[in-house]
């Protein structure tokens, strides 16, 4: 299993992202950055929200020294929160204020006791794995990302299966005819690739789980 340790606060930097479009979200994050400021904590907000006047939004140089990404939403707001680091191994406390909460598992009562630890340096942190993409097209990378939950290749538009080879290392696995793949990190083990009958995987694990959607099974 995965080291667990202990984040500070050191940098006294943290990033406040809300549910976009929910005013109770919006609240609560004014309120903390008003309570992360109290306690000498510089706030600064994502760059496409704005919490007030006085706090500046998030550059690349910002969120290079960063000690904390604080989400106030659901599953899709902590997915968004991710995608805006960019790789980056920034913590993100996640406060569940959506529907479902898998990722945000800390409950909007608990908010500022669990701030009170991180500033205490006593919260723990757990690493997740990340899925690196890269697609190439004549030897050209098209796109670079990287994925928390999963990557999915599907067929697109079309009526057919489609044929697809995985390799691992270099070496051929095998070949799948099917509708499409998902290949899910940990994290995104219990979501699209659960629905599509695949396997559960703790959390921690540094495995992927690759699983065809509807497969050519006879």
């Amino acid at each position: 299993m995965a080291k667990k340790v202990k984040t500070t606060l050191k940098k006294r930097k943290v990033l406040v992202l809300f549910r976009q479009g929910t005013e109770s979200a919006k609240k609560v994050a004014l309120e903390a950055a008003k309570w992360l400021g109290d306690q000498g904590i510089e706030v600064f907000s994502h760059q496409d929200q704005t919490l007030s006047k006085t706090i500046k939004s998030a550059t690349k140089q910002t969120l290079d020294s960063l000690d904390l990404l604080l989400v106030l939403g659901g599953d899709g707001t902590y997915l968004e929160a991710v995608r805006f680091l960019e790789g980056r191994k920034i913590p993100i406390l996640g406060v569940n204020m959506g529907s479902l909460g898998f990722l945000t598992e800390t409950r909007l009562d608990d908010l500022y006791p669990v701030l009170e630890l991180a500033l205490a340096g006593k919260m723990e942190m757990r690493p997740r794995a990340m899925i690196q993409v890269k697609v190439k097209r004549k030897g050209k990378t098209r796109v670079e990302c990287t994925a928390l939950n999963d990557v999915v290749i599907e067929r697109g538009g079309g009526n057919h299966m489609i044929t697809l080879s995985a390799f691992c290392e270099k070496l051929h696995v095998c070949d799948y005819k099917a509708d499409g793949l998902i290949i899910a990190a940990p994290t995104g083990s219990t979501a699209y690739n659960l629905a599509a009958g695949g396997p559960i995987l703790h959390p921690e694990v540094k495995s992927f789980v690759v699983t065809p959607i509807c497969p050519h099974s006879l």
